[in-house]
């Protein structure tokens, strides 16, 4: 009775960490797909490029209205595009809590990189739809400093540069976490 009682405390110890591995496994998948979902979709975000279908103009807008039509347009896509990092980010919030609970508070200082990043896009898409709607010209004494600050602007809105210094931070924002996930889908435990 003793032999059978302790190969039943055995083998439930056992099953408890395979259950565990296969939860760890199972998270650090699915939150290290939401981490290059969220990447994907920032990359996609900052596309030189706006497509039509991205813009879809009100039917029926008067001619004379075409620039007003044209940046509402931009404003739209640039609504779209967030849209889809928000989704990303709003399921690594999701599952970084699940994280939590199972390894403890670590990975949320992680996360912080990721806010930071997604605060320089989201700044520089507002001040990009700011200057492209503003009426008054750029006063000849500030036009130096707003060229130094548009440039500035689109190193981090756009992504078809070879130096492309925005997308090498995103990258460093992810590293850190791809090193706290890797281990849990090999199976080992921190």
């Amino acid at each position: 009775a003793i032999t059978g009682t302790g190969f039943a405390v055995r083998g439930l110890n056992t099953w408890h960490r395979q259950l565990l591995g296969t939860a760890d496994f199972d998270l650090a998948r699915r939150l290290l797909r939401a981490l290059y979902e969220w990447r994907d979709t920032i990359e996609l975000t900052r596309l030189p490029v706006i497509w039509a279908e991205e813009m879809t103009p009100e039917p029926g807008k008067d001619t004379e209205a075409k620039d007003k039509e044209h940046q509402a347009g931009q404003k739209r896509a640039y609504e779209r595009r967030w849209a889809r990092v928000m989704k990303a980010r709003t399921e690594i919030q999701v599952l970084s809590l699940e994280a939590e609970v199972l390894w403890g508070d670590g990975i949320k200082s992680d996360l912080r990189a990721l806010s930071a990043i997604q605060g320089e896009l989201v700044d520089a898409i507002g001040e990009h739809l700011r200057r492209k709607a503003a009426t008054v010209p750029v006063p000849p004494a500030e036009r130096a400093r707003e060229v130094e600050r548009s440039i500035a602007r689109d190193r981090i809105l756009y992504s078809w540069r070879a130096d492309d210094e925005f997308a090498a931070a995103v990258g460093r924002a992810i590293a850190p976490l791809e090193d706290r996930l890797r281990p849990h889908l090999r199976g080992g435990r921190r």
